[in-house]
């Protein structure tokens, strides 16, 4: 029996994280599944540099208490937010929501009114410490591109040693009926 190389067993994990990250989209029902912590306004609960894990939840189910992520700003420049839901209210068969950051004196009101349902995003499920630092160091579309291209170079090594481990069996097996 072939005994598995620490190596593989990293790549393998890399690769299948990326799997992950590119189906996520499907399993987390939002199409972003992944936000970052900038600033300090949820600093009591999120820290700056946290990222963390958004659901889809649908909006009847989100209560009072849950942190949500919603959409602020315009098409041009657009934006999200992380913040407490401190309340819920509905208003001709339509939910609004009004929020605050947990490390801010005051709510959400003043800046954004109450939030349509049609800009959440979902709830945040998870965070992992300083995992968003790259995010607010780097530009988006620079990290989305160094991303693709070293998923695709992960890519290609498995595929490459997979192809090399095949060749070397098949040289051994070779070998070893020649011998016969």
């Amino acid at each position: 029996m072939e005994q598995v190389d620490t190596k593989d067993l990293l790549s393998l994990a890399i690769f299948f994280f990326f799997v992950m990250l590119l189906l996520s989209p499907l399993y987390l029902k939002t199409p972003h599944p992944i936000g970052y912590i900038e600033g300090n306004s949820m600093a009591s609960t999120y820290k700056e540099g946290d990222l963390v894990i958004i659901y889809g939840k649908e909006v009847e189910n989100i209560k009072v208490g849950e942190v949500i992520v919603f959409r602020v700003g315009t098409v041009e420049t657009p934006g999200f937010v992380i913040h407490r839901v401190v309340a819920i209210k509905e208003n001709s068969g339509d939910l609004y929501f009004k929020t605050k950051g947990d490390n801010n004196p005051y709510n959400d009101t003043e800046l954004w009114g109450w939030i349509p349902e049609e800009d959440i995003v979902g709830v945040v499920i998870f965070r992992i410490p300083y995992l968003g630092y790259p995010f607010i160091v780097f530009p988006l579309l620079f990290l989305r591109i160094v991303i693709s291209f070293l998923t695709i170079l992960l890519l290609i090594s498995i595929v490459k040693d997979f192809v090399n481990r095949r060749e070397k069996r098949e040289t051994e097996i070779d070998g070893e009926e020649n011998l016969s």
